[in-house]
């Protein structure tokens, strides 16, 4: 008899921590949830300029085969 009662809540703490652990989307969440995609907001109605990101590519390695096409 207490066996069976000790699996029983054991079954039911292992189904309950199973459910909880689901990937919280925005249909799941509060109504003010905003997931994002992994990246920095830019600001509200106006764009913040240190909040955008900033790449820069280099152009060392395609200036030949540009310079190569231009005499051709």
């Amino acid at each position: 008899m207490p066996l069976g009662l000790i699996m029983g809540i054991a079954r039911a703490m292992r189904r309950k921590r199973h459910s909880s652990l689901d990937i919280l989307s925005s249909k799941r969440a509060p109504r003010n949830y905003y997931k994002g995609k992994n990246c920095k907001p830019t600001g509200g109605y106006v764009i913040v300029p240190e909040k955008l990101p900033n790449s820069v590519v280099y152009l060392s390695d395609l200036m030949p085969s540009l310079l190569d096409a231009a005499t051709e």
